[in-house]
């Protein structure tokens, strides 16, 4: 069945369980929202984004933009939008995304390779060794 409205996936649960970020297509358009695991009601959230994670603080939500590939953190609410991958660098990158646990690193999909996206001066160093890998994932301390 090809993706389309009512359709939901890319699910990432907050720190706390208290939220299920996914993406949507319920209103036709590709959204991230939020689902209130308590009580049940689906937010859909200021921005169109897709491939989103919560930070380990559950303060900030990493997104990969396909519309230009770029890697972006913002609050919950939609404000301090920024890119973080290297904004010089012309990488596009997809599916497969994933914060350190101390949220200083991503370690993002790009195409031949992880790369390691220093969330604060938007430094990225791609893993030689990870060609074929796509899902990443960084052991909890």
């Amino acid at each position: 069945m090809p993706y389309g409205a009512g359709v939901d996936r890319v699910f990432s649960v907050s720190p706390d369980g208290r939220y299920v970020l996914f993406e949507s297509a319920r209103s036709g358009e590709q959204r991230l929202a939020a689902l209130d695991v308590s009580s049940g009601q689906v937010v859909e959230l200021p921005f169109r984004r897709q491939i989103a994670r919560w930070s380990p603080q559950g303060d900030r939500i990493a997104y990969v933009n396909w519309g230009v590939g770029a890697v972006h953190v913002v609050r919950i609410d939609g404000t301090d939008d920024r890119i973080v991958s290297n904004p010089k660098d012309t990488t596009s990158y997809g599916p497969g995304l994933t914060w350190s646990p101390d949220a200083r690193y991503l370690v993002a999909r790009a195409v031949g390779g992880l790369h390691v996206i220093d969330v604060a001066t938007t430094r990225t160093t791609p893993l030689s060794f990870s060609g074929p890998l796509g899902a990443p994932s960084w052991r909890p301390r």
